[in-house]
């Protein structure tokens, strides 16, 4: 696999977590005390779970929510910029300057 089709894929993938992260967070707000239950037992059971992307996104949310609250949003947003930067080969966005202004805000 040459580099270029490596970052291709590798950006693709980092630009659809950060999509699948928003839509996990976003369904965390309206889903969340249904899910709960769902997800603090010993047991697993998703069958019954809310969140638009299933367990595996209620448990995601729902971790990194409690960790950072609204924040988490922000990770979001620093994975896109970083597959935009990577998948258009975009040179002005300074991936230094944008970690020091997430990390300001979390």
């Amino acid at each position: 696999m040459n580099k270029e089709k490596f970052k291709l894929i590798s950006s693709i993938t980092i630009i659809a977590l950060s999509m699948l992260l928003f839509i996990a967070f976003n369904s965390f707000w309206n889903n969340n005390f249904n899910d709960q239950s769902e997800i603090i037992n010993q047991i697993k059971n998703y069958s019954n779970t809310n969140n638009q992307l299933g367990g595996v996104g209620a448990e995601i949310s729902e971790f990194l929510i409690n960790l950072f609250g609204v924040g988490a949003y922000l990770i979001t947003s620093f994975f896109m910029l970083i597959g935009i930067k990577f998948l258009f080969n975009i040179k002005k966005i300074n991936i230094l300057l944008i970690s020091l202004h997430h990390l300001f805000f979390l």
